[in-house]
């Protein structure tokens, strides 16, 4: 289930991922992740200015020649699972990533 909206009353930015073994919930705002599955965890993370670690990572990739943390094939893997959540919303049916390279 995806559910986005531009209305809420209040700055909300909070992802959550369910799967077979579990749920991964992120709040942005918070900058914190918390995993439930056979055992809950909350993991640490570094507190910093989304936009302005991923720019920090990326001017450091072109600046030492390195690959970027998130490379061409990740963003490719992002457009796709959009793509497949907007046929899937058009068709109602869960649409595998796999049956988009047809």
């Amino acid at each position: 289930i995806i559910e986005v909206n531009w209305l809420t009353p209040y700055k909300r930015r909070e992802l959550e991922l369910t799967g077979t073994d579990g749920i991964i919930s992120v709040d942005y705002i918070k900058q914190s992740i918390e995993v439930f599955g056979k055992f809950a965890q909350d993991i640490q993370i570094t507190h910093e200015e989304p936009l302005k670690g991923e720019l920090k990572s990326f001017l450091n990739a072109v600046v030492n020649e390195e690959e970027p943390e998130i490379t061409g094939e990740d963003g490719l893997k992002a457009l796709k699972m959009v793509i497949a959540a907007n046929k899937s919303s058009k068709e109602h049916r869960p649409i595998s990533l796999d049956e988009l390279e047809e």
